[in-house]
């Protein structure tokens, strides 16, 4: 008899095959929305379109071959089937598992996944976004271990509106991403982190306390951007198409996006979004000794919003 798992992420139950100690179990007898089991899988999903050497889309399936780790077919926003490569290692298939495969069965549910990390801060949720090493996770960091506030997520959070329309923001693992250097300016102990498999001198910390687990409504995005050294920091209000692009900019893979998802429907999500928080551009040093000492902008608004 086959053996489940059951475990809460991203305000789905998921009932799964596969143990995955890196999310937050769930209750067992409650029903699940989604399923994730092993299965043989063949090398071309039919009737596919193949979209560059890792992705092909079928209608409502499709299916990442990650060499030498894994293959993944994700079904209709419900199901993901794994098939792990003979000599995977059982965390390198995890994390292809819970990243890529898992932000295909959200576009597929027509949710808004955005590749954010993200702060309850006494003014309320706030995500922040930019290029790759813009420092999204060291600022979030920053904000957690110098203040005490709550993480939400790092990597990705998923959008998804209350009955009266707000969006509230739903936690995805209980994982922070940093550097070396990071971990060096925030005194923590690289020793059993988990390397991360794309960036060499980047590590997972597995962080079971001094994460909110619950949705939060989400009342600002925040776009960093790199000052020089010399300049200060500043925290620029963002209106109109410029909060638009800022929301569509931070969509979790927007190319698979629109190829699993409905390009108007995730357009029309960007623009309620934006029309809902506030969005601005923050532009910062990048030095790490110069995080904290960066903040007052962002400080002035977070209590704002407060009252």
């Amino acid at each position: 008899m086959t053996k489940w798992y059951f475990y809460h992420t991203y305000g789905l139950h998921l009932a799964s095959e596969i143990e995955l100690p890196e999310l937050r179990a769930a209750d067992a007898t409650r029903e699940a929305e989604v399923t994730m089991a092993l299965a043989a899988l063949p090398e071309t999903l039919e009737g596919a379109e193949v979209q560059g050497s890792y992705l092909q889309v079928a209608g409502d399936q499709c299916q990442v071959n990650v060499g030498n780790i894994a293959r993944y077919r994700i079904e209709q926003g419900r199901r993901i089937w794994v098939d792990p490569a003979p000599d995977a290692a059982p965390g390198d298939v995890r994390l292809y598992l819970l990243g890529t495969a898992l932000g295909a069965l959200l576009h597929q549910r027509h949710t808004l996944p955005l590749h954010v990390s993200a702060v309850a801060t006494p003014g309320g949720v706030w995500a922040f976004t930019g290029e790759s090493g813009a420092g999204k996770s060291t600022l979030a960091a920053a904000l957690h271990y110098h203040f005490g506030w709550p993480l939400l997520s790092d990597d990705v959070g998923v959008i998804e509106p209350d009955e009266s329309g707000r969006p509230l923001f739903h936690p995805g693992p209980p994982r922070l991403k940093l550097w070396q250097d990071a971990l060096t300016h925030f005194a923590i102990d690289p020793s059993g982190l988990i390397p991360d498999q794309t960036r060499l001198n980047k590590f997972h910390l597995p962080l079971a306390r001094g994460f909110e687990p619950a949705p939060r409504r989400l009342r600002a995005l925040v776009v960093l951007e790199r000052a020089e050294d010399d300049e200060p920091p500043s925290l620029i209000p963002l209106k109109g198409m410029l909060s638009f692009q800022a929301v569509a900019g931070a969509i979790y893979r927007p190319e698979m996006a629109f190829l699993v998802g409905e390009r108007a429907m995730l357009f029309r999500q960007c623009a309620d979004l934006a029309s809902r928080i506030k969005v601005y551009r923050y532009r910062r040093p990048w030095l790490l000794t110069m995080v904290t000492g960066s903040l007052q902008p962002l400080f002035k608004q977070f209590f704002e919003l407060q009252r």
